[in-house]
């Protein structure tokens, strides 16, 4: 495991962003930063499995080689060298962490840029602030492009959930923005389980648009609207039945 943690930011030392090269490997990855971590115009690059993170104003921009999945981390236990040159085994303390959690600033995350491999949302993405959050898919061949097994909440900014392959919600998984919601699946379906759930807060439009089929739980746009598309297949109740 790898843990990161900054008082201020997190940044690429390439200042080069045009050049896609890997910052961390790791199999979990847990990153902190009172400020940002990475910049739009310079992402920090990953070739990890599981993701954790924290950040403060300005939010985070990552991009995954292959697939990701959002989870919890535990402690980092490292062998820290005393001055007698003997090591010990140390628990690093507050090293622990759950999800993401973003103070304030926009969250964008990539993933499959270079190899097959989905993203997966095991645990609670959280923005308190004004950014947004968009959440890319970009390899065609993942089963599926996007699993999402836990809650996203964006309390003032608006969601993008963009995936070149399907897109399946869990009962478990409720989604919800202050501004408004797309959801779209290029080219293939969009399935939410009973229970499962997007919702605006305020008012604000939701767009769930699927190549292939598109079954639906609850979409709930409050006085907003609603657009619901299926290009090539049918438009299904997620409970049972096509509507």
């Amino acid at each position: 495991a790898v843990s990161l943690h900054a008082q201020r930011n997190i940044v690429d030392a390439d200042a080069n962003g045009a050049v896609q090269k890997v910052d961390i490997k790791s199999g979990n990855v847990s990153l902190k930063a009172g400020g940002y971590i990475g910049t739009a115009a310079n992402v920090i690059e990953l070739s990890v499995g599981n993701l954790a993170s924290a950040s403060g104003a300005n939010g985070v921009f990552l991009s995954e080689t292959n697939g990701l999945t959002i989870g919890n981390l535990s402690n980092v236990t490292v062998n820290r060298v005393a001055a007698s040159g003997a090591s010990a085994a140390t628990e690093v303390a507050n090293s622990a962490q759950t999800g993401l959690v973003a103070s304030n600033g926009s969250v964008v995350i990539s993933n499959g840029v270079t190899h097959a491999g989905g993203m997966i949302i095991n645990s609670d993405i959280t923005l308190n602030g004004t950014g947004n959050l968009l959440l890319n898919s970009v390899n065609t061949a993942s089963k599926p492009g996007m699993a999402l097994n836990a809650d996203i909440s964006v309390a003032q900014g608006s969601i993008t959930l963009m995936s070149q392959a399907e897109i399946t919600q869990s009962t478990d998984s409720q989604i919800s923005a202050g501004g408004t919601i797309d959801v779209v699946s290029v080219r293939e379906s969009i399935t939410m389980a009973q229970g499962a759930s997007f919702t605006t807060t305020s008012n604000g439009d939701i767009r769930l648009s699927a190549n292939e089929n598109l079954a639906i739980g609850l979409v709930d746009a409050g006085a907003g609207s609603v657009s619901l598309v299926s290009v090539t297949g049918s438009i299904l109740d997620g409970y049972d039945a096509q509507v």
